[in-house]
């Protein structure tokens, strides 16, 4: 039996995720953070209401980072006029 290094480690990604959106429910954190991968937003992007849908329905009503946007995405084509990315958050808006 091989050890599976992407569940162990999927277990701490929960955890950092879960903590996250205590501490932001609290109010003791403003940024905004993925649903999926915990890690703060830092690319202000909308897609269309379509490309939303084709998520699993989990995720339909969170924040997700575009990265894991497209992943979760499952190898289906993405176009490119249907992803606009608005703006760049810099770490003097994050605090």
């Amino acid at each position: 039996m091989s050890f599976d290094s992407k569940w162990y480690f999927r277990i701490f990604d929960v955890i950092r995720i879960k903590i996250k959106f205590l501490l932001t429910k609290l109010g003791l954190r403003t940024k905004q953070s993925c649903a999926y991968c915990g890690r703060d937003q830092w690319v202000i992007w909308t897609c269309s209401d379509y490309m939303w849908r084709n998520l699993p329905k989990k995720y339909h009503k969170t924040s997700l980072c575009l990265e894991c946007f497209v992943n979760l995405h499952f190898g289906k084509k993405l176009w490119l006029d249907e992803i606009k990315i608005h703006g760049y958050i810099t770490n003097d808006l994050m605090t």
